[in-house]
C-alpha cells in the first residue's frame, strides 16, 4: 500500500526502492550493489527492532492499556428492520 500511495509523488520506502531498481535494471548485474545496500540496510533495521522490542519485553517496561467492557444489547430495528 505505501508504493502505491508514495511512489506517485515521489514518496519511496525501502522495499518499494529495491524493487525499483530491480525493475529498471532489466537483467543488468550494474545495479546489484545498490539493492544489495538497500537490502542490507533493511535486514539490519529489522534486526535492531526486534531485538529492543525484547529488551523491553524483558525488562517488563510495558503496560496493557485496556478500555471498559461493554455488554452487548438488542436494538430493535422498527421501521428500519427491512432495509438493515
Amino acid at each position: 500500500m505505501p508504493a502505491i500511495l508514495g511512489t506517485e509523488v515521489g514518496i519511496y520506502n525501502i522495499p518499494t526502492k529495491i524493487y525499483e531498481q530491480i525493475y529498471a535494471s532489466g537483467g543488468n548485474f550494474a545495479a546489484i550493489p545498490h539493492r544489495h545496500i538497500l537490502s542490507s540496510i533493511l535486514i539490519i533495521a529489522a534486526g535492531l527492532i526486534l531485538w529492543v522490542q525484547s529488551l523491553v519485553l524483558k525488562a517488563g517496561r510495558f503496560q496493557v492499556i485496556s478500555g471498559k467492557s461493554m455488554r452487548p444489547m438488542l436494538m430493535k430495528l422498527r421501521g428500519l428492520k427491512i432495509p438493515c
